[in-house]
């Protein structure tokens, strides 16, 4: 069923599907394909009648702004190996295969930390099955009023996969303090706060870990030399942002953020960060190691536009590229919204104390 950029495998109520996609691409562009009950009308999820059991092969032949799983996945395999960095030639960083960078890059000896996951107890059922740009204009509107008059987070938006010397000297140019050990699928990223939206996989890192960003994810990485805030912007599927820290591996979903500080307080409030003018709600604790803690909560993707300039630009821009990923980011904020308003109002916090 393909209804105006929408593609759906529409099961009904309650049944089951099995499907296996490696035979060919299944392509919606910057639609939605969804998998289990669909309205007949937009061919988008049916929250209110999911399916069952959905069984689905071959996710790499599947192009499409959204994928939704609208019924019950079988238990996930073990979360696979973030790839490695790939340094540029004569590179010294020591995350190559050998030693324990080596080995953590290759995910051996983590421990999986679901701080950055959601439990299904966070969400509830969507009573609405259309999202529109009306849905989420009204929505990015309550939010944009309140970056007036205050201090707006810099940065730069960036669609590489192969960190050059062009684009690293852009993003310098813009602000952004990079590490010598730039290059290929690697940013060394030592201070500045960037939206990443690759096309392959990249590696993004920071002073206190190291972000595994898939192919077609967007994140926001917020380094200021002392702590670093990731945010999961968007993803597609099931593949999601990682972040190796210590010898533990956290991954997240959508709406989720983790900070990771090397401040000695494990009250989130003492946190000195610009991160906290973004509305955040329910942080949890976690000791990494010796020197470094984790955060990780809720956030707010309209606060997070409306706070920070490369996001506030691709509101107002008429590049295909930022148009495309906006929509994507926003189409998440709608759907968060009804998914998990009920865990309450998110926070914000002047960071400068």
């Amino acid at each position: 069923q393909a209804i105006d950029g929408n593609i759906a495998f529409n099961t009904g109520g309650f049944q089951p599907l099995t499907l296996d996609t490696t035979g060919g691409i299944i392509d919606a562009g910057t639609g939605t394909v969804t998998f289990g009950t669909a309205f007949l009308n937009t061919g988008l999820p049916d929250f209110a009648n999911p399916g069952a059991l959905l069984t689905v092969s071959g996710l790499n032949n599947v192009n499409a702004g959204t994928i939704v799983f609208n019924g019950i996945l079988p238990p996930p395999p073990p979360p696979p190996p973030p790839p490695g960095p790939v340094l540029p030639p004569g590179g010294s960083g020591g995350t190559g295969g050998t030693g324990l960078d080596g080995q953590l890059a290759n995910n051996q000896g983590l421990l999986d930390s679901q701080l950055g996951t959601r439990l299904p107890t966070d969400t509830t059922p969507f009573q609405q099955g259309h999202v529109s740009s009306t849905n989420y204009q009204q929505l990015y509107a309550k939010q944009i009023g309140k970056g007036k008059g205050r201090g707006l987070i810099p940065g730069a938006t960036t669609y590489a996969s192969d960190f050059n010397v062009e684009e690293a000297t852009r993003l310098t140019n813009l602000g952004i303090k990079l590490g010598p050990n730039t290059g290929g699928n690697y940013i060394d990223l030592h201070a500045g706060n960037v939206v990443f939206a690759p096309s392959k996989n990249i590696v993004v890192g920071t002073h206190e870990g190291t972000v595994h960003i898939p192919a077609g994810a967007v994140a926001l990485v917020m380094e200021s030399g002392a702590d670093v805030a990731v945010y999961d912007l968007h993803q597609r599927g099931t593949k999601g942002i990682q972040i190796v820290a210590g010898k533990k591996l956290i991954s997240l979903d959508p709406g989720r953020e983790v900070v990771l500080s090397r401040q000695k307080s494990s009250d989130f409030r003492d946190v000195m960060h610009d991160c906290k003018s973004i509305g955040f709600r329910s942080p949890k604790h976690e000791q990494i190691n010796g020197d470094i803690r984790a955060f990780a909560m809720d956030f707010s993707i309209p606060s997070a536009i409306a706070k920070t300039v490369p996001l506030r630009n691709m509101m107002k821009s008429d590049d295909s590229m930022d148009r495309k990923a906006i929509r994507r980011i926003m189409m998440n904020a709608v759907l968060l919204e009804e998914s998990t308003s009920h865990r309450g109002p998110f926070s914000t916090e002047d960071s400068s104390g």
